[in-house]
């Protein structure tokens, strides 16, 4: 349980340089009706048809097919990847990271993100045992049978030291065989984490944490009861994110924007663009449960139209070696009589070389 260690009147009393605070950011939390509050509606509204969107995408539904739930998960762990590599450029900025360390410009937005670090990074999954929900990720993918092989070996790199840059992770994800949609997914990511902090916590609140609640529930309402850790993946963060995540990154892209306009105007372009990118990796997994399902019906129409076929009656050549061409039969299905037939002349030959 957290205590209060100073009263007020003892906190004041210390006087107003003993807590320095950014002079663009507020003393206080109030949550008022002011221009902070406005700006956050009015992006609200402007980004829930984009959500909404994202919400009802048919890459949900397609999802009920387990060999689309593996393809699925095989993109989509390179978002719960660099969602982790987001949250700790935000932590980096907002709390302090470095040495010698100085006290954070803004206490309440590091207490925040702290919290949120603390969650995702170490979650406790059961007693006495923590783990982050990305490797909770890599346990489901593990559970479906889902290739986990890419990513594995994209973090093995990037601990290993070789993806200093954006261009180093973009070719240590090529080098990895990441999927080319997810390589374009994580280099939007890397560039908007880049942005000043108050478009990076647009981005992490608008794209990430009130924007996935929308996804998951939807796609636990398409899982059934395949996959039980998947679905306590996707429990655990629509129920963190609502309650708690949302609110927080809520709170702090408040205060980072305050009552300046060029940062809620840029905070909302970044903000777009994530969601853009999101939707476009939803569109390119779509494009693939499509892709195969009609190259499956295509292979299941050929098949349909050999067995209909009457055989042709075998020629001389055909009745001498023993069976009919292969091409009517299954195809590549081996021909017996003429297998037997050059294996008997190769072993005359050879015999004849002796």
């Amino acid at each position: 349980m957290a205590h209060n260690i100073l009263s007020t009147a003892a906190l004041f009393a210390a006087g107003p340089d003993a807590f320095p605070l950014s002079p663009d950011l507020p003393q206080a939390d109030t949550g008022g009706a002011d221009l902070r509050t406005e700006r956050i509606q009015t992006m609200l509204t402007d980004l829930e048809t984009r959500q909404q969107h994202l919400k009802h995408h048919p890459v949900y539904s397609a999802s009920a097919d387990i060999k689309h739930v593996r393809t699925f998960m095989e993109h989509h762990v390179f978002a719960v990847w660099d969602f982790m590599s987001l949250l700790k450029v935000l932590q980096g900025k907002l709390s302090t990271m470095s040495t010698p360390w100085v006290p954070a410009e803004d206490s309440l937005a590091a207490r925040l993100i702290n919290e949120i670090t603390v969650n995702e990074e170490t979650q406790e999954v059961t007693p006495g045992v923590y783990m982050s929900h990305f490797e909770l990720y890599l346990k489901a993918m593990d559970q479906l049978g889902a290739n986990s092989a890419p990513i594995r070996c994209v973090v093995r790199m990037v601990r290993q030291g070789a993806a200093k840059t954006l261009t180093d992770l973009q070719d240590s994800m090529e080098v990895c065989q990441a999927p080319l949609e997810a390589r374009k997914f994580v280099t939007t990511t890397m560039e908007l984490s880049e942005a000043p902090v108050h478009s990076a916590a647009a981005v992490f609140l608008f794209s990430r944490e009130s924007l996935i609640p929308l996804m998951f529930r939807t796609i636990l309402e398409e899982l059934g009861d395949k996959a039980e850790l998947y679905k306590r993946y996707l429990e655990v963060h629509i129920e963190i994110d609502e309650e708690e995540h949302g609110p927080m990154a809520m709170r702090i892209v408040k205060r980072l924007c305050g009552d300046n306009e060029t940062k809620w105007n840029e905070a909302h372009r970044d903000a777009k663009r994530a969601i853009k990118a999101r939707n476009d990796l939803w569109d390119a997994i779509y494009e693939k449960f499509t892709a195969t399902t009609d190259e499956a019906e295509r292979h299941s129409e050929r098949r349909c139209t050999m067995a209909e076929d009457p055989p042709r009656p075998p020629t001389h050549h055909q009745q001498f070696l023993g069976g009919a061409d292969a091409a009517d039969g299954p195809a590549g299905a081996p021909n017996s009589g003429a297998t037997f037939l050059m294996m008997t002349l190769a072993a005359a030959i050879y015999a004849g070389l002796r």
